[in-house]
């Protein structure tokens, strides 16, 4: 039973690195919004350092879900969580329940995360696009944009190729 108890455990440590790197994820969102490379930098970093954590806490539970299965503890067919802890429920339903708990509160965390590097991906995409189009209006490769008449009829496409337009040619 000791064994079981440890998985548990394994899964609190996931859960744990997780809120780590749903912080980090977090404040990254914060420094696209500043636009602060330095801690954009250290953010990355962080949460490379904390994927390789969980890949390294993972590894040791599937390690520990192994031993178990040798031992005969768990019966070969279990390899997933949701698989262990329906086998708990007829075994150690208390355990069971924590697990279950756990594992809910690690799915519900990794949404959240990845949530949150959807949005900054937008972010970056967005962003990218507007120094593209900036990059662009500053070299005079203005694309062709559509104008209206004053009775609000399209004209033809129009590029007013004339050099850079953010710079008045009064200046």
């Amino acid at each position: 039973m000791r064994g079981l108890e440890t998985l548990h455990e394994y899964l609190q440590r996931l859960v744990g690195l997780h809120v780590q790197l749903l912080d980090q994820v977090k404040v990254e969102a914060q420094a696209l919004a500043e636009a602060d490379l330095r801690v954009l930098h250290e953010s990355s970093l962080a949460k490379e350092a904390l994927i390789a954590l969980i890949r390294i806490e993972d590894h040791q539970r599937q390690m520990i879900v192994d031993q178990l299965q040798f031992d005969g503890h768990l019966p070969r067919t279990t390899n997933t969580l949701i698989q262990i802890i329906a086998h708990l429920h007829g075994i150690a339903p208390n355990l069971a329940d924590r697990m279950q708990s756990t594992l809910n509160t690690l799915k519900v965390i990794i949404e959240r995360i990845q949530m949150q590097s959807r949005i900054n991906a937008g972010v970056i995409d967005k962003s990218l696009h507007h120094v593209l189009a900036m990059k662009d209006n500053l070299l005079g490769e203005v694309q062709p944009t559509r104008t209206y008449s004053a009775k609000g009829v399209t004209n033809p496409l129009s590029a007013t190729n004339n050099g850079p337009r953010m710079i008045s040619k009064k200046a």
